[in-house]
């Protein structure tokens, strides 16, 4: 129920967010502003006009405009593109050798004597693991930011809409990698190719790490508490802390060059910095991109709370005492840490509301994949049809091998330790115990894989595609009975579409020549009129004035 609900919950999330944002942009007007009104950045007309080829007439206002060609952009894009792959790279590089980190920790620890240095060999791999996969991801997103910066303003795009698009495009997919991919290694690669006794693949000659005997559920949790509320803690800090820093350093250095000033003339007085405007002029500049990281902070705790809600359930419930605490210090950081940004309008929230679509898309497979693959559920609903002949739960999950040929000198309670309930009284020093569906010590060919192993590959790929399957018809079905545009804004738009078509009619004769196609003119006055009389009709007048801040 938890897993439908979370799924229900971001496709309601979208439709409504979809629905609130089609009553603004009809408010505000602002449903053509990105085709009709988004203006060129002055860094593309500049880049046009250095070259006297690059302009072209444009074919709907027929006038001679900036343009930058396809050979000027390409190449770019491409060096764009290999760029922002290289990064990726180096961040899967990264967990690798985090990985390879754990491998060999986690064969130094169980290798060791101390008993109780042995026992924590995977509480502790996993724990600093985690600490070396976030401190990797918040220096990576530091230093990525500003090579996206400098790779979208190589690429020269043609409006502000553009531009914003393609900044956060570049930084999500790095982000996403970044952000994720230590946390789907655990979830669906970890103890997948680790071989079995007698054919381990190891690591500079170590085993690589498998799955406790319950699966990797609780590593996973593990690794996302970490992760994610320690992304939460520190983006806080950062975000509070470093506009405070930078004030108090920029004020101290203004003081004291004006104690050099006044040191300097005879007999001058210290202006002391106490006036409002003085402090104001001396409080941090907000940049062009100043709410791409707070958007970017909401779409990747939007992640956490989707893509991973079955092996962290609270997910949900820390995004919300974080976003609650975000919201007072976002308040504290515009009102008395920065200067007041300069006003823009905005179509809509770009991008960022087909990546959160994507996201839940995703969610939902991960979510089908992380109960059929990394928990042991579909394994147990297999071991209840009784059609195996095992006593146990243990004795069908796990598969027996020789002890005494690949463990030689190994007690029986080093080679079951964590394994099943078994001890030196009962066990069979010459069998050992691992976790996967191949056949035992007593068939015919050890180590390969059983009967079990494709009947419980069959029923997961079989979950998968059933469970995927319902969830996305009810995400249809809920996208569906929520329509995208409220009623009283569609009849409205209906209203003023109905009397343009009927003023245009009465009061404009055919057109006769090509002329008075083009007055262009006479166009946007007949249109003057016509938006006068729309604004004097009363359905529309009530509409404005129930929204006195849109008339305003």
């Amino acid at each position: 129920r938890r897993v439908h609900g979370m799924a229900l919950w971001s496709t309601l999330f979208l439709e409504f967010w979809k629905r609130c944002q089609n009553q603004l942009q009809y408010e505000w007007d602002l449903f053509d502003f990105e085709e009709s009104q988004d203006s060129l950045r002055p860094e593309y007309e500049e880049k046009s006009r250095s070259n006297e080829k690059f302009s072209r007439t444009n074919p709907v206002t027929r006038s001679l405009e900036p343009y930058l060609p396809s050979s000027y952009i390409v190449p770019r894009l491409v060096m764009s593109s290999v760029t922002v792959i290289t990064m990726i790279s180096i961040v899967v590089g990264a967990v690798v050798g985090v990985v390879v980190y754990r491998a060999i920790i986690f064969g130094v620890m169980t290798s060791s004597h101390n008993e109780t240095f042995s026992s924590t060999a995977s509480m502790t791999t996993s724990a600093t693991g985690a600490v070396l996969n976030l401190a990797a991801i918040m220096i990576f997103s530091q230093i990525y930011q500003r090579i996206a910066v400098f790779l979208t303003e190589l690429e020269c795009p043609r409006t502000e809409t553009e531009y914003e698009d393609s900044f956060i495009i570049k930084m999500f997919a790095f982000e996403f990698v970044n952000y994720y991919s230590s946390i789907i290694y655990i979830a669906f690669f970890k103890g997948r190719f680790a071989g079995y006794p007698g054919n381990y693949n190891k690591i500079f000659g170590y085993r690589q790490e498998e799955c406790k005997p319950g699966g990797c559920l609780m590593e996973l949790t593990m690794q996302l508490v970490i992760i994610m509320i320690g992304k939460q803690f520190i983006n806080n800090v950062q975000e509070i802390g470093v506009p405070l820093v930078k004030n108090y350093i920029q004020l101290k250095v203004a003081e004291r060059e004006e104690r050099k000033r006044a040191a300097s003339n005879t007999g001058g007085e210290i202006n002391k910095v106490d006036t409002r405007w003085e402090k104001d002029y001396f409080l941090g500049i907000q940049s062009r991109n100043n709410l791409f990281g707070e958007y970017l902070e909401m779409v990747i705790q939007f992640g956490f709370t989707t893509l991973f809600a079955t092996a962290f359930p609270l997910a949900p419930f820390f995004a919300f005492i974080n976003n609650v605490i975000e919201i007072r210090l976002d308040a504290f950081k515009f009102l008395t840490q920065l200067q007041r940004p300069w006003a823009q309008k905005a179509q809509d929230i770009g991008s960022w509301y087909s990546i959160l679509d994507v996201v839940s898309i995703l969610a939902v497979l991960t979510t089908a994949f992380l109960i059929a693959i990394t928990s042991t559920y579909i394994d147990r609903a297999l071991f209840s049809t009784d059609r195996y002949g095992k006593d146990t739960f243990w004795q069908f999950y796990y598969t027996t091998a020789n002890a005494t040929a690949y463990f030689p000198g190994n007690p029986c309670s080093t080679t079951l330790r964590g394994a099943t309930n078994t001890t030196l009284e009962t066990c069979r020093p010459e069998v050992c115990h691992y976790i996967g569906y191949r056949q035992g010590v007593n068939d015919p060919e050890p180590g390969d894989k059983s009967k079990v192993f494709w009947h419980v590959l069959t029923a997961r790929l079989i979950f998968v595609i059933i469970f995927e399957h319902c969830v996305f018809f009810v995400r249809a079905l809920m996208a569906y009975l929520v329509p995208d545009m409220p009623g009283d804004i569609k009849v409205q738009q209906l209203r003023e579409e109905h009397i343009k078509r009927t003023y245009l009619y009465e009061t404009r004769a055919v057109p006769e020549t090509e002329d008075d196609v083009i007055d262009d003119g006479a166009d946007d006055a007949l249109m003057e009129q016509v938006q006068s009389i729309i604004l004097s009709t009363p359905s529309t007048s009530k509409a404005v004035d129930e929204n006195p801040g849109t008339a305003a």
